[in-house]
């Protein structure tokens, strides 16, 4: 869509070989899924227009530029794949929560990671990042 930004409002699939490997949230609204068949696709979104997406290249190099900006804000950045970066925020947060006083009457206080909540099971809170969505 960078290359190409008339794309941008219009149901679009990333292809290699015969699968559909990731597409755009206007896409995702009309039915397509990552991973789906090229033909699956098609039957469920007829407009739907492909890219090929064999070269990776493009990818890599944003991917990069954005784990690069990631980390001038915070050094402990984490790369997993081409699109997910983690970050350990906890010195900024501990940073700024000693430098800005609270609101008064507001208080942290009884606030504690309840590990029996739904938040559990949320797909993103995994064991990996627990620690630093929990630091104080």
């Amino acid at each position: 869509m960078i290359r190409d930004p008339s794309l941008r409002e219009v149901p679009l699939g990333i292809q290699q070989k015969y699968i559909i490997v990731t597409c755009n949230y206007v896409a995702r609204e009309r039915g397509v899924t990552k991973l789906m068949s090229v033909t699956d696709a098609k039957e469920k979104c007829p407009e739907l227009v492909l890219v090929r997406g064999e070269d990776l290249t493009l990818y890599r190099e944003a991917s990069h530029q954005v784990t690069e900006l990631l980390s001038s804000f915070c050094p402990l950045v984490e790369r997993l794949g081409f699109d997910e970066n983690f970050m350990d925020v906890t010195e900024m947060v501990e940073r700024r929560m000693k430098e800005t006083p609270p609101p008064e009457g507001y208080s942290f206080s009884g606030h504690v990671y309840n590990p029996s909540s739904e938040l559990d099971s949320h797909p993103a809170l995994t064991a990996h990042h627990v620690p630093a969505l929990c630091s104080s």
